[in-house]
Order: structure tokens, then C-alpha cells, then sequence
């Protein structure tokens, strides 16, 4: 399945506030990050995230 391993590498750069651009399981994601501080350490990480269909051997 690829909802799994996607859902984790969005879940990576919400907890770390990075963008990240690349194939996870088959798949192409693209997660643009932007941090913001609120209260001391608590962080805030807006993403905006692309996901396209998983791609097939050819």
C-alpha cells in the first residue's frame, strides 16, 4: 500500500517543519513547508502538500 508510507513522510515534515520533494513508495510527493513559532518551542508547519498518482513500470 502506499497511503502508509506517504501519510509517514507527511507526518516527518509536519513534525520538522522541512519541505520535502520525491518518490515514496512509488509515488511522487511534494511538500512545501513553512514554520512558524508560537509560544517558545511549540512549532507550527503549514504545508502545502502535492501528491501524484503512483507510477507503473513501462
Amino acid at each position: 500500500m502506499v497511503r502508509g508510507p506517504v501519510t509517514e513522510r507527511i507526518e516527518q515534515s509536519r513534525r520538522s517543519g522541512t519541505s520535502f520533494a520525491g518518490i515514496v513508495a512509488g509515488t511522487v510527493v511534494i511538500i512545501d513547508a513553512r514554520r512558524g513559532a508560537v509560544d517558545g518551542d511549540d512549532l507550527v508547519a503549514y504545508l502545502d502538500i502535492q501528491i501524484g498518482a503512483p507510477l507503473a513500470a513501462t
